[in-house]
């Protein structure tokens, strides 16, 4: 049985409401989503190691 890759994928700012359609669309490919709380620059930089790919506004 093929299992998909773990994949990861950070969000570090964003214009609408909430990320439900990027989340479900992300999961559907094997991927988690990790979302920066408020964008700045130190926390980008923490949360960047962790992630395969990046999605920002």
């Amino acid at each position: 049985m093929f299992q998909k890759p773990s994949l990861t994928v950070l969000v570090t700012d964003y214009a609408w409401k909430d990320l439900d359609i990027e989340r479900q669309i992300l999961s559907e490919v094997g991927a988690k989503l990790i979302e920066a709380k408020t964008g700045n620059e130190e926390e980008v930089l923490k949360l960047v190691p962790g992630a395969d790919g990046i999605l920002t506004w």
